[in-house]
Parts: C-alpha cells; sequence; structure tokens
C-alpha cells in the first residue's frame, strides 16, 4: 500500500500532538511494510524531496500571503493552501503511485481535494480537532467560561473571534463530509462531532492514539520506579493558556508546594497568554527553584523528561486525545487530569491516575497531593498505566485496526 500524509505541522515543523501522531503514523506503516510519501510545509520556502527512515519526505513553500491579516483570518491561509495542494498532489499521485491519502481535519486545507480528486484515491481524515470550533463540553464550557470571568477576560473578545473565523469551521466541515472515511482519536470525538455535523451516511472509526512501544530504536521502555526522597517531579507539558487549564494549576501550586516539601513543578510549554505568563512568573520567583518555567522545547527532549517525572498534571478544558498523557503513561506515570473529553477513557480513575473536577483548583491539589501520599498505591498505579498503554494504546496494534480501514476504503474507489 502506498500511503500519502499530508500535514502541515509534520516535524521537523513546529508542531503539537498531531505532527507527533503522524510521524508515528508513518514510522509504523513504513514498519508494516507500506511505502509512506509525506508532504507537509517548508519552513525556508523551498521545495526538498529527502529520504527518511520511514519514507518519502516532501516539503513545498507555504502560503504567506496577507501574513498580518492571516493572524486575525485564520481562515485565509487554509484556503490558499488548498488550492496549492491540489496541483502538487495530483502529481504526487502519479508520480508514486499512491492508493491513499490521509490528512487532519484541523485547519481545513484539505477541503478541496474530496471533490477535486473525484474519488480517483480514498481520503482519509483524521478528526484530530478543530481550529475553527471549540470541541467542548457543556459542564467543561460553563468552568471555562467561569474562569474566564475570574481572570477579568472579557467574553466578547472570544465571541467576536469565533464569528470572525467561522469560515474556517466551514472549510473543516467541507472536508470532513466530502472524505470516505472520518476516523477519530475517541469516542468522545467521535460523538461531539455527530451533535455538530451530520455524518449519518459517512463511514466512521474510532481509531485511538497510539504510541510506539514495541519498536527498538524508538520505543518507550518502561523503567522500575524509584523513588526519590528529596524530589517529586510534577510537570505539565503544552500550551500554557487559560484554555490548557493552566491557570487553575497555578492557582493549585501554593497548596501543593506546601503539602509536599520534596515537590518541584515543572511547566513545559510556550507561554502563550500573558496572563497565564505573568501569574508563572510571579510563582516561579515565590518558589525560586521549585516552580520551573522551561518553555517550549522540541518533542524528543520532552521524551527524555517524562521518564524522570513523577506525576504528569493536565487541567485542560477540552481535548480530543492528548499524545502527552500517553507518552507519560506508557513511561509508567500516572497522571492527575480534568474530567473532561476523552480523557476518563484513557486515565482510568483510580487505577492508572486520578481525575478531578474541571476548573477546580483546590480538587486539583488535593489529587496530586494524594497520589503522592503512598509509596505502595503509586506504583500500583505506575504499573497500570504501563499495562494500560501497552494493551489499549500499542501503535502497531492500532496500526492493524487502521490498515484494515485503509484496505476497506480502496476496495469501495476500485470497486
Amino acid at each position: 500500500m502506498r500511503v500519502l500524509i499530508i500535514d502541515k505541522e509534520f516535524p521537523p515543523n513546529k508542531h503539537g500532538g498531531i505532527g507527533v501522531y503522524n510521524q508515528n503514523l508513518a514510522y509504523a506503516l513504513s514498519r508494516l511494510g507500506h511505502s509512506v510519501i509525506v508532504l507537509t510545509l517548508s519552513e525556508d520556502r523551498s521545495k526538498t524531496i529527502t529520504n527518511q527512515p520511514y519514507g518519502i519526505l516532501i516539503r513545498i513553500p507555504g502560503s504567506s500571503s496577507l501574513p498580518r491579516l492571516c493572524k486575525y483570518l485564520r481562515w485565509i491561509n487554509p484556503l490558499i493552501l488548498g488550492q496549492i495542494l491540489y496541483s502538487i498532489i495530483i502529481q504526487i499521485i502519479v508520480d508514486y503511485k499512491i492508493d491513499l491519502i490521509e490528512i487532519p481535519s484541523a485547519g481545513g486545507y484539505g477541503y478541496s481535494l474530496p471533490y477535486k480528486l473525484n474519488n480517483q484515491v480514498p481520503i482519509i481524515t483524521r478528526f484530530h480537532g478543530s481550529l475553527g470550533n471549540i470541541p467542548i463540553e457543556n459542564h467543561a464550557k460553563a468552568a471555562l467560561s467561569l474562569e474566564m470571568q475570574k481572570l477579568g477576560k472579557n467574553k466578547w473578545v472570544s465571541n467576536a473571534a469565533r464569528m470572525i473565523n467561522s469560515p474556517l469551521w466551514t472549510l473543516e466541515i467541507q472536508q470532513i463530509k466530502n472524505s470516505q472515511v472520518i476516523t477519530f482519536p475517541s469516542e468522545f470525538s467521535l460523538n461531539w462531532l455527530e451533535t455538530e455535523v451530520n455524518l449519518d451516511q459517512k463511514e466512521k472509526e474510532v481509531i485511538h492514539n497510539g504510541v510506539d512501544i514495541d519498536f527498538e530504536s524508538r520505543s518507550i521502555k518502561f523503567q522500575p520506579i524509584v523513588p526519590v526522597p528529596d524530589e517529586k517531579r510534577i510537570v505539565f507539558v503544552g500550551r500554557c493558556s487559560i484554555a490548557k487549564g493552566v491557570s487553575v494549576f497555578a492557582r493549585a501550586v501554593p497548596k501543593i508546594l506546601n503539602n509536599i516539601l520534596s515537590a518541584r513543578i515543572l511547566f513545559v510549554g510556550p507561554l502563550v497568554d500573558p496572563l497565564v505568563k505573568q501569574e508563572l512568573l510571579r510563582l516561579s520567583k515565590l518558589f525560586p527553584n521549585r516552580v520551573i518555567l522551561m518553555g517550549q522545547i522540541e518533542h524528543p527532549k520532552v521524551l527524555q523528561i517524562l521518564p524522570k517525572i513523577d506525576v504528569l498534571v493536565l487541567p485542560t478544558f477540552y481535548e480530543i486525545s492528548p499524545m502527552v498523557v500517553l507518552e507519560a503513561m506508557s513511561n509508567g506515570k500516572p497522571v492527575v487530569a480534568s474530567n473532561v473529553g476523552p480523557l476518563p477513557e484513557i486515565v482510568k480513575d483510580q487505577e492508572t491516575g486520578l481525575l478531578f473536577t474541571v476548573g477546580d483548583e483546590d480538587d486539583l491539589a488535593a489529587k496530586v497531593i494524594e497520589i503522592l501520599d503512598s509509596e505502595s498505591r503509586y506504583k500500583a498505579m505506575s504499573e497500570a498505566s504501563f499495562e494500560r498503554i501497552h494493551n489499549y494504546f500499542n501503535m502497531m496494534n492500532i496500526m492493524k485496526e487502521l490498515v484494515m480501514v485503509y484496505q476497506h476504503s480502496i476496495e469501495g474507489v476500485i470497486n
């Protein structure tokens, strides 16, 4: 099978969970004997074609027209990029005899492909989430609204931004509706999208995100827990923003540090929100060497940090299927996470971690303290975390399910 993966955030470009997933996907498909071609953007506006361990990486110049305007009108670049991609993809299909295309939903830059390709090649859209609409539950939306009020954020600003960028959601819907198959990383993401878009006639499959445990050169090996009596590392990884719940975590920090004298809290990720940045800088001065702001670091370095932590905290208000939770658990690290979206599907409360009430800093602090209070319980959670990833989120096992979806899609086009 010859698979074309399209992802404008594919590494080494700046990326988040979508880029990590697609890189894992490329390696896994390659290991299963399939040919992989990746199409992404070039940061230096040049076109390059290089051989990679997983296959072929093609990088093309992206659109940079009207850069100042595009910062606020986020649908302009995807609109232009969609037109640029079509002619390039047509040539790639011919040159590499492509059987199938996989592309993320977020960004909507694949909006024209299903229609223009006219079923020549099946297109699988993976619903990694939306940049044009927030995939959030009602209880989390209410908590986020309350959090914005606490921080003095004007609600009309976010409402205006959503209205201005509504065309982006339209592009994403067009891509989703016209693709042959839609895959989802969680039951939550499938259920949420079905409430927003009529998908009755579409083929839909839940294929969870996974981590590559088996591949020796890229594996995340489980290490037995060796307690470090003089330090407990509690870590957040992600965008340091209000939506990710970092302001909630920040309010919980003093209580955690005052109760666990050996605790050190690390924030790994870009400080994208001024109010959150201000509060984290204040905490780092109030608790020198105990609150560490590491900023944004490359994903390989994040993977080097995760084996050395004790607990991952994810206080987010909404998620689709966070890769960092899988990566932490694959290292045998319990997770304290908010009870939103797909997190209850991944983190089994009281078994592999603890879930807290979204937006509640007191509950968050109590759960972090609780999880580190008993060494024997912590060890049991640690072992359960690793086992859960190995049994249910092993990338190679998940790929066997996905390949069956691919093959069925190709047969449908041929027939």
